[in-house]
């Protein structure tokens, strides 16, 4: 359902948990009775194991392919926070690893990236002043673009390809909805007049894969990462640098999307250095099979 109103908006966040919730709501009632424990104690656990579905852990698993062929190529995306006062250790942290493509969002101190990038002599660097995305990648642009709050690089990834990154982080529905909407339209407008060209979509969606756009890319033949090729717990938000993330991750708002390439993983990092965002990684082949 299109989200024209935080009504909906918010409807469309409980079908995500609506067995959940009837799971829940029956579990409650037998307690209430008494006699039902054994059934209120089947109940709690079929309701939980639909919210770890949602976020991730049971997500199906794709069989690892050893990586190492040029036509291999890994993509993180990390969500920095705005106000995060070890930035540089988490760009460095993403760097250190080697990865060939880092999409980052909300980074505010371009000076302090690019101080950073001195000790990372193999990265390009794909930014505009004023905007808070940025595309570090070990191969050569073609085209760097920002289209209103949406990035968009098109990387030479071989003498015969390229490949498009777009690089987001969207606005909170819970915030302005209709700012949030015509946001998304703006990327599908952009990503459907290119049918036939590899695609990566990174970023922080600030949704739940079931949100009404997210919900709407497997039509137009992407695949997640982590949905679709992810393992372990793939929930990306809160870390322990939000008031509310003390307990754990809970919900998967972050992902990397790919579109006429093959996904061969991916997982949720550990690493995070003052973000209130895990990183998302991705390994995906360039050549289809």
């Amino acid at each position: 359902m299109m989200e024209n109103s935080l009504w909906m908006a918010f409807l469309n966040l409980l079908m995500e948990q609506i067995w959940a919730i009837i799971f829940f709501f029956a579990a409650g009632i037998s307690l209430a009775r008494g006699r039902y424990k054994k059934t209120a104690v089947w109940l709690l656990g079929m309701g939980s194991a639909y919210v770890v579905n949602m976020s991730g852990f049971l997500s199906p698993i794709l069989k690892p392919v050893q990586a190492g062929s040029i036509t291999d190529i890994s993509v993180v995306s990390v969500s920095v926070r705005s106000s995060n006062p070890q930035v540089g250790m988490l760009l460095a942290e993403m760097l250190k690893g080697g990865y060939d493509i880092v999409a980052v969002q909300e980074l505010q101190d371009q000076k302090l990236m690019l101080d950073v990038l001195k000790n990372y002599p193999g990265y390009f660097c794909y930014y505009q002043p004023g905007k808070s995305t940025v595309v570090l990648s070990r191969f050569p642009a073609v085209e760097s673009i920002h289209l209103k709050n949406v990035q968009r690089v098109t990387l030479q990834i071989d003498p015969d390809n390229t490949l498009q990154v777009y690089n987001l982080h969207a606005p909170k529905y819970s915030s302005n909805l209709a700012l949030y909407n015509k946001f998304f339209a703006g990327v599908f407008q952009s990503i459907e007049n290119n049918q036939q060209g590899k695609i990566v979509i990174a970023g922080d969606f600030n949704s739940t894969q079931n949100n009404y756009w997210r919900g709407k890319l497997p039509s137009l033949n992407f695949s997640s990462a982590l949905h679709d090729a992810g393992s372990g717990w793939l929930a990306t938000f809160p870390t322990k640098y939000r008031s509310y993330g003390f307990l754990f991750p809970f919900v998967s708002i972050d992902d990397i999307y790919v579109k006429n390439m093959k996904l061969i993983s991916g997982d949720v990092l550990g690493k995070y250095y003052g973000s209130d965002h895990h990183p998302v990684h991705a390994m995906l082949r360039t050549k289809l099979d």
